[in-house]
């Protein structure tokens, strides 16, 4: 249960990231410093030399036009990294495992900067071997070709990779080692990397792929760090399932006081729906929250509450954590900074799990003082009976607008609501023609905005096509006053 904490707060709390050569966002030239300690090795035997030593290939392009640059954003569409990777055919993309790590998806930029493609999810992650690849289908560059030997020390080799953003770089070195750490296999290199580069290719001069770059120590002069090729073939033979991107990694300190954290939820206050509460908020030194008090609630199933805390001595937050998706490992957690009006933090919706949920309640500006915490239930859940369901809403001169006020659930502070648009006359998209469509929201109260995640076309009550829409796929929309957004945000964010 605290492993499966620990990944999910660290985003909220800002934890630590990787000490590799990806680059996190806006913090390009300080990438860490890779902590690698160095064990002698030999250099691998040579089965086939592809090209003749300190020979510089004649053309780089099919080499630059196959190595991407990738930007990393986490759920709340900030981008909180950038690394590089390259194209091996058949719909996939080499790259280094801590280069996406916490990332909810990646967006792929060709050599001139287009964006080509985007990963909600990877195929193969492993953060022992610091190796992920992930899906890339109909992605409009060459594919690159692995080397059919194994590297050998002393021969001349290329990286291309966007150190410190700098797409389409190229540097040169030579294979200085062939290294066992930590009873893996390395290459040493003597090529220029930054961070940015992890993830692109080194390549022969024939530009053949002999490894992925990992990472540098920076303390020392091109010492640098590549991933041979043969483990890249070696996680294409066991099998690509799709998985999540790795979580980002907690240091020892902050996985104690994440457990700290945990024991304190477990023994906070217990409150119940429909009540009123007046607390004080003590003030805190611990800088990670700042002051906070911890409360447990019983939510039953699908049963739509608004949870809303207001103060005029602080700038009150909410965290709301599921203690049944905490015992499978799997958190389902929520939180909310001043969607309600003024100093109010408020959470709307149907939480995914019934039972026991741990409340948090700090102060976003550190101060303490008196609050109100008010748990109020918004209705039973949906009704079997049919359209009952919808309350009406709005309407325009073609349509009418309703909203199934039980369909309201919270994810990382946003509201997902659904709504049923009933035309007055046929529609037609794509060779379609429909009177009914439903469409379910994504809603952020804070600033007013929704955008469109999900579509569903019907005829007389049949379904006549469907859509479905990622968060990088959809474009956030303002709600204008006195339109069917407004009418719709005020509703679910103003009650």
């Amino acid at each position: 249960m605290q492993q499966g904490l620990r990944f999910l707060l660290v985003g909220w709390l800002a934890a630590a990231g990787v000490a590799c050569t990806a680059a996190p966002d806006g913090q390009a030239d300080s990438g860490g410093q890779a902590k690698l300690p160095i064990a002698p090795g030999s250099a691998s035997a040579e089965t086939r030399q592809s090209g003749d030593r300190g020979q510089r290939p004649s053309d780089f392009s099919d080499v630059k036009k196959s190595t991407l640059t990738l930007k990393v954003y986490d759920r709340e569409q900030n981008k909180i990294g950038q690394g590089s990777g390259f194209y091996i055919g058949s719909g996939r993309v080499v790259t280094n495992a801590h280069v996406v790590r916490g990332g909810a998806f990646v967006e792929m930029y060709n050599d001139n900067g287009h964006r080509v493609g985007s990963a909600p999810y990877a195929l193969h992650v492993d953060p022992q071997a610091d190796l992920a690849i992930l899906p890339a289908p109909d992605l409009p560059v060459p594919a690159l070709e692995a080397a059919s030997r194994q590297p050998r020390s002393g021969e001349a080799i290329w990286t291309v990779g966007s150190p410190l953003g700098f797409a389409d770089s190229l540097s040169n070195g030579i294979v200085s080692a062939i290294r066992t750490i930590k009873g893996r296999q390395y290459l040493q290199i003597t090529a220029p990397i930054s961070p940015g580069s992890s993830g692109g290719p080194v390549v022969t001069a024939a530009g053949e792929v002999l490894g992925v770059v990992v990472a540098q120590i920076k303390k020392a002069q091109n010492i640098n760090f590549a991933i041979p090729y043969g483990q890249v073939r070696t996680a294409l033979a066991t099998g690509l399932k799709r998985q999540p991107f790795p979580p980002k990694q907690v240091d020892a300190a902050q996985s104690d006081w994440l457990r700290s954290l945990l024991t304190r939820m477990l023994l906070g206050d217990p409150v119940n729906i429909g009540g009123r509460y007046r607390k004080r908020l003590k003030s805190g030194s611990d800088t990670r929250v700042g002051a906070a008090s911890y409360f447990k609630l019983d939510i039953p199933r699908n049963r739509p509450v608004r949870i809303t805390v207001a103060s005029r001595a602080f700038d009150p937050a909410i965290m709301l954590v599921s203690k049944a998706s905490l015992d499978r490992g799997e958190p389902w957690i929520t939180n909310d900074d001043n969607s309600g009006p003024g100093d109010t933090a408020q959470l709307v919706g149907t939480v995914p799990n019934e039972g026991v949920h741990f409340l948090m309640i700090r102060a976003a500006d550190g101060r303490g003082g008196d609050y109100g915490l008010e748990v109020t239930p918004l209705g039973q859940g949906r009704r079997a009976d049919g359209d009952d369901r919808w309350r009406y809403l709005d309407k325009s001169a073609d349509l009418k607008v309703y909203i199934d006020p039980s369909s309201a659930t919270v994810d990382n502070g946003h509201i997902f609501v659904w709504l049923k648009f009933a035309h007055e006359m046929l529609q037609r998209t794509k060779g379609k023609r429909y009177d009914t469509t439903i469409s379910r929201q994504e809603i952020d109260c804070r600033t007013r905005r929704y955008r469109l995640r999900a579509l569903l076309l019907r005829r007389k009550g049949r379904n006549i096509g469907s859509s479905q829409y990622s968060a990088y796929e959809s474009q956030w929309k303002d709600a204008f006053p006195d339109t069917i957004g407004d009418a719709f945000i005020s509703f679910v964010c103003d009650r």
